[in-house]
């Protein structure tokens, strides 16, 4: 823990950071997800997730935990898919109890529930893990599973408040959405089916379909 060394080939440092020694009676400490950045706006903060599915907050500078996201009210109820604000080094998103987004600011110790998707009709709403905000931070593509289990893409204006027309991907991909994300520059969602991908504009207007085999660890 804390040791570097330089590689060889590169002649860049590695520097190992987190150790199970450091949290307890866990078996590993790492970061979600390789398409989830750790970091937070200014690489102050890290986030990691331990084996007992646990988030930590890390202090960038001396890689020590601060303190587990699971002490933040509901951080940690279903699958929380922390988001790092991509601007704001102090907020990140996350989803409270199964069904509202909510921002938590680090500074103040504070949760903000920013909206309910159950009073749209859904009985849960996920962002499928792997898909981020656009780089303004505005806007966050979603998947809705209503009453009757359908599954609906959405896109999430953080800043107004509104959801956009809302797309059932059931009649897309028999075996349903795998991910969803927004386009860095806010003007697309991509939507990665079990055969194909699917291209659509930030009010969930068809824009295109990519071709059969375009699906997988895409970025």
């Amino acid at each position: 823990l804390h040791a570097s060394y330089v590689d060889p080939t590169f002649g860049t440092t590695v520097y190992r950071v987190t150790a199970t020694s450091q949290i307890g009676s866990v078996s590993r400490v790492r970061h979600y997800y390789s398409k989830q950045d750790p970091f937070n706006a200014d690489g102050s903060y890290a986030m990691f997730v331990t084996s007992d599915g646990n988030y930590w907050l890390y202090n960038a500078a001396t890689w020590e935990p601060i303190k587990t996201v699971s002490d933040y009210p509901h951080v940690s109820d279903s699958e929380p898919e922390i988001q790092w604000h991509p601007t704001n080094p102090d907020w990140f998103y996350y989803i409270n109890d199964g069904n509202r987004f909510a921002r938590f600011e680090i500074s103040s110790h504070t949760t903000t529930i920013l909206h309910d998707f159950g009073d749209d009709g859904y009985q849960e709403t996920r962002a499928r893990l792997e898909g981020n905000m656009d780089k303004s931070g505005r806007f966050y593509a979603m998947i809705g599973i209503t009453g009757s289990g359908d599954s609906e893409a959405f896109v999430y204006d953080i800043e107004n408040d509104v959801l956009s027309k809302r797309v059932n991907i059931n009649a897309i991909e028999d075996e349903g959405i795998d991910w969803i994300s927004m386009s860095q520059n806010g003007g697309y969602v991509v939507l990665m089916g079990d055969g194909h991908s699917y291209v659509y504009d930030y009010n969930m207007n068809y824009k295109g379909r990519l071709p059969l085999g375009s699906y997988g660890h895409a970025d």
